[in-house]
């Protein structure tokens, strides 16, 4: 290594790192706590990345060429998981099992978000419900939970047709989520 290659600027990150790192800022947008009154806790901030982890992978599970690349973003996630457990303390016996139940939890909402997103945004609807508010929090109005639903279905459908250059490249875009109010 060379003097000057230290001052050189580093490669360009890995589509599935640029992709990971623009749904993570898409999960942390204040719309989602203050509209869409999803509890900013632990536990909200979770179900957020995993909702957008999910939009993702949904989005380009058709294409060919999109097996390592899903792969490579769901490590891409859960090792920024694991390494934010190790940020805040849990200890290094613990954090595997906590890693394992993410997943597990990760892969439970695959399961019932492709289902509701397929049977339409009622059922994706009632299913955003279900998961990202929890019993103690008071459950926000239709109009919420209608526009999570159209949320995540124009994102699904944005990312899909965008797919292959999302693979080669990691540029995810989302759409701007709302809380539409609907005329009476």
């Amino acid at each position: 290594m060379g003097f000057l290659s230290r001052f050189a600027r580093p490669a360009k990150p890995p589509a599935h790192v640029m992709a990971f790192d623009a749904l993570a800022a898409q999960a942390r947008q204040p719309e989602f706590f203050t509209a869409g009154r999803i509890p900013d806790t632990t536990e909200g901030r979770f179900e957020l990345l995993l909702l957008h982890l999910f939009i993702v992978l949904y989005a380009v599970r058709q294409q060919p060429d999109a097996v390592p690349f899903k792969q490579a973003l769901f490590d891409a996630a859960f090792t920024a998981l694991d390494w934010n457990l190790r940020e805040i303390g849990v200890g290094d016996m613990t954090v595997g099992k906590k890693i394992k139940r993410m997943a597990e939890i990760f892969y439970g909402r695959v399961t019932q978000y492709s289902a509701a997103l397929e049977a339409g945004e009622a059922a994706l609807a009632e299913q955003l419900g279900a998961t990202l508010y929890p019993a103690a929090s008071p459950p926000p109005g239709r109009e919420v939970l209608d526009s999570l639903a159209t949320y995540v279905a124009e994102a699904v459908a944005a990312l899909a047709a965008t797919a292959p250059a999302i693979l080669a490249d990691g540029q995810v875009t989302f759409p701007d989520f709302r809380v539409s109010r609907k005329p009476a």
